[in-house]
């Protein structure tokens, strides 16, 4: 039986699969940003939220073990997003905005 896929069903199915290694010059690149925040739901859009948090949290614990970042998931069950925030960072920022409140 031969079974032949339309262009939309091989996009569709390659959308769903892993590329090895895709992770991880992401998440570099914004490590040595300094930014606070990067909402991976928008790098990776067609992933699951559950899904994508799970490989997050693999490959900052083979890769980025040094770094103090939490992978959190925001919003409402069906609509979540997954965010990187560098506790560095958070905490720097954190400190600045006490400081500038008792001043």
């Amino acid at each position: 039986m031969n079974t032949v896929l339309t262009l939309d069903e091989i996009n569709d199915a390659l959308a769903n699969t892993r590329t090895r290694g895709e992770y991880k010059p992401v998440i570099a690149k914004w490590l040595e940003s300094a930014e606070l925040a990067l909402d991976l739901t928008d790098v990776w859009p067609t992933k699951k939220a559950a899904s994508l948090k799970g490989a997050i949290k693999l490959n900052l614990d083979k890769n980025f073990a040094q770094n103090d970042v939490r992978v959190l998931l925001v919003g409402p069950e069906g609509t979540q997003h997954v965010v990187l925030v560098n506790m560095q960072v958070y905490a720097a920022q954190a400190a600045e905005a006490a400081e500038s409140t008792t001043e």
